[in-house]
């Protein structure tokens, strides 16, 4: 094999497909819980530290919610990417011809998820 060929393996890429599809409904999951929170702010007083509490906590599930819609952005991504490449590359001759810059040119959107945010 020369240095820009590359070899896809369908049977894992498809377990990886189908991996990806209950990975998104976690994030999708968590992200409703969050939205859950976020609606009822903890009624913990007026005072001082109340007050800060409330507002430290707010920016948490903040915080969570971001990292978790970039998760869940990149998961949606790689599952874009993936069903791509097999519905390119089926059949053989087409994983034969298949290059590592086409490859990596459908899991480009991946890393642009990752780094948003």
């Amino acid at each position: 094999m020369s240095g820009n060929e590359v070899n896809v393996d369908i049977i894992s890429l498809e377990d990886f497909n189908k991996t990806l599809d209950a990975r998104i409904d976690q994030a999708s999951f968590l992200l409703r819980e969050i939205g859950k929170l976020a609606s009822h702010p903890m009624p913990l007083g007026e005072f001082p530290d109340a007050k800060h509490q409330v507002t430290q906590h707010g920016s948490l599930e903040r915080t969570f919610r971001d990292r978790i819609e970039r998760l869940k952005n990149a998961t949606v991504a790689a599952k874009t990417a993936t069903t791509t490449i097999l519905t390119n590359y089926k059949s053989a001759e087409d994983r034969n011809a298949a290059s590592a810059k086409d490859i990596a040119r459908q899991l480009g959107g991946v890393d642009n998820a990752l780094k948003a945010g």
